[in-house]
């Protein structure tokens, strides 16, 4: 049911429980009704959408803008950025887990395991971020402010920052965990059967 600050958003300021009190209707729909001549709005689905909705995404009209002008439309340019954006995990995924590239990025870079795999990880998130800078300054020829505002890296979104961000890794970690309790390994051990196999017959 409504609450007395959303009945003022949706622009009935009168609509209190002190009018309840002095018209002496106790029924707030029927309160709603009275003061405000329409329908109160359905407790539901919709409010609880609109509720996360505001939770979860940061209106922001310079960056609306940004994606309406820039954003790939067709098949071909969205495939393109697709493949660019799952390239750097692909390319993780055969450093860490393909052992054979694995042993010969250790052997090549003499560092500790850790580093290596910590290095990777960064360069992930280091690829996410310098490679859609550089296409949007130099293919679109965007400003660097502009690169940085499409990018919302021209602000820091507190909330998004400190409540939503930690929130999202919690719940993708625990929606992670029978998979990476079960199938990763079942799959990484084939993996490396096929891998092992096909460097056999080339050997």
């Amino acid at each position: 049911m409504a609450g007395k600050g959303e009945w003022k958003a949706q622009g009935c300021a009168d609509a209190s429980l002190q009018t309840v009190s002095r018209i002496g209707v106790h029924c707030l729909p029927c309160l709603w009704r009275l003061v405000c001549g329409v329908e109160p709005p359905a407790p539901g689905g919709d409010h609880v959408k609109e509720r996360m909705r505001r939770f979860l995404v940061r209106e922001d009209a310079e960056y609306d803008a940004f994606v309406d002008q820039y954003q790939a439309r067709t098949p071909i340019a969205k495939s393109f950025y697709l493949f660019m954006h799952l390239l750097p995990g692909l390319l993780a995924y055969m450093l860490i887990n393909v052992q054979p590239v694995h042993a010969a990025a250790l052997q090549l870079t003499g560092w500790p395991d850790t580093l290596y795999q910590g290095s990777c990880i960064l360069g992930v998130f280091a690829w996410h971020v310098i490679v859609p800078f550089l296409v949007l300054r130099y293919v679109d020829g965007l400003s660097a402010r502009e690169s940085l505002a499409f990018l919302s890296l021209n602000k820091l979104d507190a909330k998004g920052f400190f409540l939503v961000m930690p929130l999202a890794f919690v719940v993708y970690t625990a929606l992670s965990l029978p998979y990476m309790n079960y199938a990763f390994p079942a799959l990484t051990d084939y993996g490396h059967f096929r891998v092992q196999t096909a460097f056999c017959r080339v050997s």
